[in-house]
C-alpha cells in the first residue's frame, strides 16, 4: 500500500483532500438567508455576476448559496453540503467520484 503522502505527491486518483472546500461550503450556508430573498429577476442578475470567470476562479460561497437556491426553487431540490464541496473540485479542475446516492443528478 503506498502511504498517502506518496499518492498526494504523484496526483494519483483518490490521493486529493477537498477538505479545503468545507470553509467555502460553510460560507454559502451563511449566505443561504440573504439568497433565499431575492426574487428570480435579482437571483439570476447575481449568478451571472458572481460566475463571471468562471473556472479560472474558484467558486465562492455566495456562488454556491446562489446555485443552490437557484436550484431549489427550479427543480425542488436543496444541495447537500458534499454535492457542493464536489461542485468545488469540478470548477477547480478535479475528477469527483460519487456513491450511487449522493445526487449527482443534481
Amino acid at each position: 500500500m503506498i502511504p498517502v503522502w506518496l499518492s498526494r505527491m504523484l496526483g494519483l486518483p483518490g490521493a486529493v483532500s477537498f477538505r479545503r472546500y468545507h470553509s467555502v461550503v460553510r460560507a454559502a450556508g451563511l449566505l443561504a438567508d440573504e439568497a433565499r430573498t431575492l426574487d428570480a429577476a435579482a437571483l439570476r442578475d447575481q449568478l451571472r455576476i458572481e460566475a463571471r470567470g468562471l473556472p479560472a476562479h474558484p467558486a465562492t460561497g455566495r456562488l454556491l448559496a446562489l446555485v443552490r437556491e437557484a436550484a431549489s426553487r427550479t427543480v425542488g431540490l436543496r444541495a447537500f453540503d458534499e454535492q457542493l464541496i464536489a461542485c468545488c473540485a469540478l470548477l477547480s479542475g478535479h475528477g469527483v467520484e460519487m456513491d450511487t446516492g449522493e445526487g449527482k443528478t443534481l
